[in-house]
């Protein structure tokens, strides 16, 4: 599975354009530091419901941008917090947060080059 797809992000630049792509993705990249955050927040409180709607969220809008590996981990979280599996929670929200970690590199390096 690919960290960045990068036939996905030429997709997007034929759906768009070239130059509104940085934008979209610099947006989320914010939209996903934002959600990274909330996912520790709700770990520490223990809200799983929302640890789940964070997750799905991720999950979605990183399989719009080729970020295959992303989007797996917050699936794999998602199907954790929906199932109330909290023993297991923290070790998959540590998963999908790492891998937001590279996705966000990924994609930085992607706009760099762009």
């Amino acid at each position: 599975m690919e960290l960045l797809n990068q036939q996905a992000l030429a997709q997007l630049e034929r759906d768009t354009s070239p130059e509104i792509v940085p934008v979209i993705l610099g947006r989320f990249l914010g939209e996903l530091e934002t959600r990274c955050a909330a996912i520790r927040t709700a770990l520490e409180s223990g809200d799983v419901a929302r640890i789940g709607l964070e997750a799905h969220s991720v999950k979605s809008a990183a399989r719009t941008f080729g970020l295959e590996q992303l989007s797996e981990q917050a699936r794999l979280l998602e199907a954790q917090a929906d199932a109330g599996a909290g023993a297991d929670l923290g070790s998959h929200a540590g998963a999908m947060l790492d891998a937001a970690d590279a996705a966000r590199t990924a994609l930085e390096a992607f706009l760099a080059e762009s």
